[in-house]
């Protein structure tokens, strides 16, 4: 069974931790699924309970955000 993870963040196309968490879980014989979530600072609740609500089991944020 595949965990989803996310990076949220206002930008977040040069977040690191998808492929950070990849070799992590790749290292420790996880099965997950790390994508990156541009959302706008309004939106970021609403963006981030989309994700819990579509099964993710967690996010982290990135600056500047």
């Amino acid at each position: 069974m595949t965990d989803h993870y996310a990076v949220v963040g206002n930008p977040v196309a040069h977040s690191l931790s998808p492929q950070i968490h990849a070799e992590f879980a790749r290292q420790t014989g996880h099965d997950l699924d790390y994508v990156r979530l541009l959302s706008p600072f309004a939106s970021f609740r609403a963006t981030v309970l989309e994700f819990r609500d579509g099964g993710g089991r967690g996010v982290n944020v990135t600056l500047p955000f």
